[in-house]
This record gives structure tokens, sequence and C-alpha cells, in this order.
């Protein structure tokens, strides 16, 4: 049931923000006769502008109306520079100008916060328990990983175990939903071997990781055998998150054992 409404909420909340989209481009065109295409950029760049504003470590109200303001003036300047001296000129110019302008807003935006993806945090969700106390309700995913299938099953249950304990202690209330479980994917010692001589050839030390992989590597074992190459994540190894990154120095020493692997590949004997 709570699934049900988080995803009609989801889509009530979705369909006024496009009702909106549609309704500032029918007023625009009413006011002006412009259709203007940078209309959706501009909501963009508003957003980014919120979102850069809190990460500086901005309150949210004070981004919120310092966004506004920044909008304003923009649509001031938009107006003078872009739009102005276009008056009566012919419909496909404006066209072509509001164009241009979701061109250089995009860019704008990118150059003054980023282009990397963003996170707006909104806070907490609330949930009244009666009219003298609230609680705070968090969700979180957890992949419990291993290189034997008995290690990550005694993980989970002692997981389990430790939250309702934590539940019990502080009067809270947990729950876990299992959305998927994968047997351990071992990677074949006949390629592990050929991988680990290409690295060697390229003058680095071999190092094997027990990861009890959930990649993509899970799906191909049914298929065909696989081995796995592990390249260092740069911004102090933070990794499967926005700002993982790798150096172009780690790419390189990367490709080039890769493509030895694949030029030494020896196939099975049959």
């Amino acid at each position: 049931m709570a699934f049900f409404f988080e995803v009609l909420i989801g889509g009530l909340m979705a369909g006024v923000m496009y009702s909106l989209v549609a309704l500032g481009f029918v007023l625009i065109f009413k006011a002006s006769g412009v259709f203007n295409f940078a209309q959706g950029v501009m909501v963009l760049f508003a957003a980014l502008t919120l979102v850069g504003l809190m990460e500086k470590g901005l309150p949210v109200p004070i981004a919120l109306l310092l966004t506004m303001a920044v909008m304003i003036l923009l649509a001031f300047a938009i107006e003078r520079v872009v739009l102005r001296p276009l008056v009566n000129q012919e419909q496909i110019i404006l066209f072509m100008a509001t164009i241009g302008l979701n061109f250089f807003l995009e860019g704008f935006g990118e150059m003054l916060w980023g282009a990397n993806v963003k996170r707006l945090d909104v806070g907490d969700i609330v949930r009244v328990e009666g009219p003298v106390w609230r609680t705070k309700s968090d969700e979180l995913t957890v992949d419990v990983r291993a290189p034997k299938d008995s290690l990550r099953e005694d993980a989970i249950a002692q997981i389990r175990s430790e939250i309702a304990r934590i539940c019990r202690d502080r009067k809270l209330e947990a729950q876990i939903e299992h959305l998927q479980d994968f047997g351990v994917t071992a990677c074949a010692p006949r390629l592990i071997a050929q991988m680990e001589r290409a690295v060697a050839s390229q003058g680095f030390r071999v190092r094997r990781l027990p990861s009890g992989a959930g990649h993509d590597a899970m799906v191909f074992p049914p298929v065909c055998p696989i081995a796995m190459l592990f390249v260092r994540c740069g911004a102090g190894g933070i990794s499967h998150h926005p700002d993982e990154t790798m150096t172009a120095e780690d790419a390189e020493v990367a490709t080039a054992v890769l493509l030895d692997f694949l030029e030494h590949y020896a196939p099975p004997k049959r």
C-alpha cells in the first residue's frame, strides 16, 4: 500500500510539473507571440542555481530567495538584450533566437555550477503519529557481497538481527524489503590467469580481489566464462557516485592491459 501511494503521489507531482510547463508555453505565446524554446533551460538554470547555492552551505529559504532574484534579473537581461532588439521581426527569427538562447543558457549554467549530476536534499519525510510526537523516516539500500554464498547469507542474517536490536533499543520501526538475490558469480580461473599475465606484462604487480562482484557480469556465466579488470577510482577512491572519476593515465593503463589480454587470448582447448 505504501508503494502504491508513493507511485500515485510521484505521478501526480510529475503531471503537475508538466502542466505548469505547458501553461508557461501558452502564457508566453499569448502575451508576446513568441514560442520560447528556452523556457525549459531557464527552469534548468534555476534548478542548477538553487542546488549550487545550497551546496555552498546556504539555507534553503535564502537559496530560494537568491534563485528568484537571479531568475528575475536573467529575465530582464534576456528581454533587453535578446528579445527587444528583435521586435517586429519575422517569427522564424524570434524562433531561432530562443533556440540559440537555449544552448547559451545550458552551457552558461554548466560553466557556473558544473556539469556533474546534482543532488537536491529536500529533507526528511515526516510522519505524524498522534498529536504530540513525530518520527523521521529514511530509506537506504544495502548491497551485500561476499566471495561465498554462505558468507553472504550469514552477513544478511547478522544485518537483519542488528537492525531488529537497534529498533528494539530505540523504539523504532524498520521495514525491510528483499529486492533481489543472486548467487556468487565466480570468474573463470583460465581467464584470470590470462588477465594476470596481461597485467604483469605491463609492469604492474598482480592483485586478486575476492569481490563477489554484483556487477553486470552476474548475467554472463550462464552464457560464457568471465574475468574482471578493476581500475582504481579518482577523487579519493569514490565509487558508484556522481563524483566518481578516473584519470587519463589510469584509463591508458587499463586500455593497454585489456589490449594485451585480447591480443594474447588463448581459447580453451576442445
